[in-house]
């Protein structure tokens, strides 16, 4: 949900139009302020820094942004450590108005620490709703012959998923090709 989320903002006409540049990194759980500096001058210029020096390539990122309006998206950002977050904001301070920073993660502390405004949790999919999507992620869009008993054991698994559309694709996909092995197996012995 957060990732699709920021990829439909970054999408939008109205955003496309206000930004000159979106820089789209993926963090995960390796905030290394030099690795995310080189890979924003890399989107913002086109160029793969040689230094290696923090100082060195925060005054080359001011240099490529400093004549733009940005939007920076730190994906799926896990690290919690305020002073990490400080020495990556750095070159950020100067830079022209409107240029913004998006963050997603799983984390509350990250988005306390991060906090320019507040966060915006997004919850998991309603349960009808999450039910038709979980189905169709395992029986596929025309599901309409399902067998009950595995319906039965999908209801079973549905609340352990609370409402995640990513755990819905992901558990979907392999019970659809443990469906679809099963089925295979019992044509090929007839």
């Amino acid at each position: 949900g957060k990732n699709t989320l920021a990829q439909d903002i970054c999408n939008h006409s109205k955003v496309k139009r206000h930004f000159h540049l979106i820089i789209w990194i993926c963090v995960s759980d390796d905030f290394d302020a030099k690795r995310l500096t080189k890979e924003a001058i890399e989107q913002s210029s086109g160029e793969v820094p040689k230094n290696n020096n923090l100082n060195f390539l925060q005054g080359a990122l001011v240099n490529s942004l400093n004549t733009r309006r940005f939007l920076i998206v730190l994906d799926d950002m896990w690290d919690e450590n305020e002073m990490d977050w400080k020495r990556f904001c750095a070159p950020f301070r100067n830079v022209l108005k409107g240029s913004m920073m998006l963050v997603t993660t799983r984390s509350p502390k990250v988005a306390d620490v991060v906090r320019t405004m507040d966060s915006f949790p997004l919850e998991g999919l309603k349960d009808d709703v999450f039910r038709k999507f979980f189905k169709s992620c395992v029986f596929g869009p025309n599901s309409s012959n399902i067998d009950p008993k595995l319906e039965r054991i999908g209801e079973k698994i549905l609340p352990k998923l609370r409402g995640s559309p990513l755990a819905a694709k992901t558990l979907g996909r392999l019970l659809r090709m443990s469906l679809e092995s099963a089925v295979g197996a019992s044509t090929k012995g007839d």
